[in-house]
């Protein structure tokens, strides 16, 4: 949790797309060989510019799991934005819908 006062002291207000409240928290467990993970972030409302509109706080859930193949080869996914929340981080420009991805790492 992170609790501050993003000011412009000039202007003696709140910075422009800075949250007063951001909450964030990231776990994951290993079920067998898979390792299921979840992130969350929450943002307050805040000011889209300076002297403007005010954008919505927000809440995004995100899921992972990874597979470790053998020692060379981890197979891995996420679904961001599980819940396929509607968000801005600026005004009028809305942050991506549920995305998914597949990756596979190689090391040697």
């Amino acid at each position: 949790l992170d609790l501050k006062d993003p000011k412009d002291v000039s202007k003696d207000e709140q910075l422009a797309r800075r949250a007063k409240q951001v909450a964030k928290w990231r776990t994951s467990v290993w079920l067998g060989d898979v390792l299921i993970g979840t992130q969350y972030i929450y943002q307050s409302e805040r000011p889209d510019y300076s002297g403007g509109s005010m954008l919505d706080s927000y809440s995004v859930w995100d899921l992972t799991a990874q597979y470790d193949v053998n020692n060379d080869v981890t197979l891995s996914g996420k679904v961001s934005n599980i819940f396929d929340k509607e968000y801005e981080t600026a005004g009028d420009y809305p942050a991506p819908e549920r995305a998914f991805y597949v990756n596979m790492n190689f090391s040697y």
